[in-house]
């Protein structure tokens, strides 16, 4: 057994009994808890927020830019990298053309180089290909897109580690912005494709994104800071509830601004006493359901009151799980 000091005795004398007090307060132990939970579904919201808004369409991106490589060598080939063979006006209008004809153009790419029709399929499998991954990124629109990132760009440049480029597919030329906020000079396709060549020699193409990648990001976000945002409002709420207790009468008195002595109770119904609720019947045929958990030291005034009201021993709470005769449970305190 702890030997018990002068300066812990004296501490120990100098805290106020549960039933010498006036008002309740959040329990620190829910407080933690809820606190926890708060902080992991904020880091949550916050790490879907990163992936949905830069990680993710990054790597969508540069998968596309892998594509939009492929496709510029399948135009080259056939002898149609000019703007007006690669330009979109609706990228989603194209798309939705060439992806029902998915495998009969993968399959005739597969064909002779040297044959004509095998040399038209790659060119519209490789812009089918192209176009899911911006869809898979959720950048099929009209803007550019980027398809060189700063630092990319051959290291003899100049401007390499703030040069980035982008393809206007609408007007299909590229676009080369030598540093941010600089105004866009445009290049024709064949230098685009050297371009992207000269990235994609010495780096290999990240994994693609799944058509719910995106989906699930912002699913993330929602869960997190909805999630953070309700857990919140019960904080909130629960902190602007007060239990007040008059120690000489023994009255309670709730937040909504009843109040009730011992001699107004007909029944403490513990049934709940094992999840940390209690209801209180009075003879005036009103019922309360107090949070035992959230606040101390309610259940103490609870006791209290039992005590008061009905002479005999309480009887204590019941074991979770357990009978509602078995002795037992918590106390549902701190």
């Amino acid at each position: 057994m702890p030997e018990i000091t002068e300066n812990s005795a004296q501490k120990v004398d100098a805290m106020p009994s549960a039933l010498n007090q006036t008002a309740t307060r959040l329990s620190r132990n829910w407080l933690l808890k809820q606190g926890a939970f708060l902080i992991v579904l904020l880091v949550f919201g916050v790490w879907g927020l990163a992936d949905a808004l830069h990680f993710y369409p990054r790597r969508g991106l540069e998968e596309a830019s892998a594509r939009l490589r492929d496709h510029l060598q399948a135009a080259a080939a056939a002898g149609k990298l000019t703007p007006a063979d690669l330009k979109i006006d609706e990228p989603s209008s194209a798309l939705a053309v060439l992806r029902p004809r998915a495998e009969e153009l993968q399959s005739a790419s597969l064909g002779s180089a040297a044959d004509r029709a095998t040399i038209d399929a790659r060119f519209l499998n490789t812009r089918r290909e192209w176009l899911e991954s911006l869809a898979r990124a959720w950048r099929l629109g009209p803007e550019p897109q980027v398809v060189v990132w700063p630092g990319q760009s051959a290291a003899e440049l100049p401007d390499a580690a703030t040069r980035s480029v982008l393809f206007d597919h609408v007007r299909g030329v590229g676009l080369v912005v030598s540093a941010k906020g600089a105004q866009p000079q445009e290049i024709p396709p064949q230098r685009l494709l050297a371009e992207l060549a000269q990235v994609w020699s010495t780096r290999n193409a990240p994994k693609p994104l799944s058509s719910y990648d995106m989906f699930f990001q912002w699913f993330f976000v929602v869960a997190g800071f909805g999630g953070g945002g309700w857990l919140a409002t019960v904080l909130l709420r629960a902190a602007s509830r007060t239990y007040r207790w008059n120690p000489t009468t023994q009255t309670l008195s709730l937040p909504g601004g009843a109040s009730f002595t011992p001699a107004d109770l007909k029944e403490v119904d513990k049934r709940r006493w094992h999840k940390f609720f209690v209801t209180l019947h009075l003879r005036n045929g009103a019922a309360h359901t107090l949070d035992l958990l959230r606040y101390v030291p309610l259940e103490e005034w609870v006791l209290a009151m039992e005590r008061t009201a009905f002479p005999e021993p309480a009887q204590p709470a019941p074991a979770a799980g357990g009978d509602a005769g078995d002795p037992g449970g918590g106390d549902g305190g701190d």
